[in-house]
């Protein structure tokens, strides 16, 4: 299926799986398992969550959002030296800036702990967003989608806020991060997720326990 995915099948069919059995026979576990050995294995982007909350249709886009950066934030299905699939992903958006902002960062940021705020953003996002527009011919994603990425790598948890698309307004390393509500900016962030994880090579990979109800 994976293999299916990245290869760009237009088929719609053939990026599907369903795993279907009574309780007991291991569906979860096989998942689980699954999804271990892609991240180990890199270049996939895998989340689990069950789709079991009652969800109306006009909320839908808000709540797979919050599921998709809540899912990727954690490390519970990777190795104990490995990052989070997020980091992992601002990890690979970092690699596309000019090596010498790339380098600063890492060293004021990343490296010594720096808070992202005291570092100027704009030439190192502006440098990640023209190569980014060179590999994938999707929409770039906006210089505030990209800051909140690396600042949520970097354990800012307003930059967390934004990728999750809750509300507010706060500056990071001279970039703005604004949104007045979830439902407005809940699809585009959604589509900048899936363009950035393609321009850098990799694929999303969803997965669900239960069908969703609504």
């Amino acid at each position: 299926i994976v293999r299916q995915a990245r290869a760009q099948n237009p088929d719609p069919a053939s990026r599907i799986l369903l795993i279907k059995g009574a309780t007991g026979t291991g569906k979860t576990h096989t998942l689980l398992t699954a999804i271990r050995r892609m991240h180990q294995e890199g270049g996939v982007y895998a989340a689990l969550f069950p789709m079991v909350d009652l969800v109306a249709e006009k909320d839908l886009d808000a709540w797979l959002l919050r599921a998709l950066v809540s899912r990727m934030s954690e490390r519970y299905l990777v190795s104990s030296d490995s990052p989070s699939p997020l980091a992992r992903l601002a990890g690979a958006v970092l690699q596309r800036a000019q090596p010498d902002l790339m380098a600063a960062f890492r060293r004021d940021v990343l490296r010594d702990e720096g808070d992202i705020r005291d570092f100027d953003l704009r030439p190192l996002i502006l440098s990640i967003r023209s190569k980014l527009q060179k590999l994938s011919h999707l929409p770039v994603p906006s210089e505030a989608f990209v800051t909140a990425l690396l600042g949520a790598a970097a354990g800012d948890d307003d930059c967390l806020a934004y990728l999750r698309g809750q509300p507010l307004n706060v500056s990071v390393g001279g970039v703005r991060l604004a949104q007045l509500g979830e439902d407005h900016f809940a699809r585009s962030h959604i589509d900048a997720l899936v363009s950035v994880v393609g321009a850098t090579g990799g694929a999303e990979c969803v997965r669900r326990r239960r069908g969703l109800r609504r």
